[in-house]
């Protein structure tokens, strides 16, 4: 099969990038074989987009596969549209991103937000979303307050 790593180097040694559109390199790699090609990510430095740039390159080599640490909404779109499966791995070479993906390790399971974050069980999940909602629920009770406080001083000037 072949997949493609996003990375910050050259060869199977050299460290992953988390950020699939902005990483400085994408290493193509048969997981049967171990032979890879190194490409150089040419969206990396794009002023927008550079997602979605990414994924229409790595779709348009034929992959099966992307491994990074994190994929933007917009470039999951256009990997999912191409039927291009998408694996997250975090902290470790290219060579353990494709030997953790071939394992099909359960905490390196595909998202398809831009959330970064590993969890070891749907448990784990779904408390830390619970969290992450009363955080927002907090933060919109002060904006709308706010709103409140700032539409009363418009009222009292007119």
């Amino acid at each position: 099969m072949k997949v493609v790593v996003s990375s910050n180097g050259t060869d199977l040694s050299s460290p992953s990038n988390d950020q699939f559109g902005r990483c400085p390199t994408f290493i193509f790699v048969d997981t049967d074989s171990m032979e890879f090609e190194a490409k150089i990510n040419e969206a990396a430095n794009a002023p927008g987009g550079a997602g979605v740039q990414a994924a229409q390159f790595v779709t348009g080599t034929g992959v099966q596969a992307v491994i990074t640490g994190r994929v933007g909404p917009k470039a999951m779109e256009v990997l999912e549209a191409a039927g291009v499966r998408v694996h997250l791995f975090q902290g470790g070479t290219v060579r353990e991103a494709v030997e953790d993906f071939r394992a099909d390790k359960p905490m390196r399971d595909s998202k398809p937000t831009g959330d970064s974050r590993v969890y070891s069980s749907r448990e784990e999940e779904i408390a830390a979303l619970e969290s992450d909602v009363v955080k927002l629920r907090l933060h919109l009770a002060a904006l709308l307050e706010q709103i409140d406080q700032l539409e009363a001083t418009r009222n009292k000037q007119r």
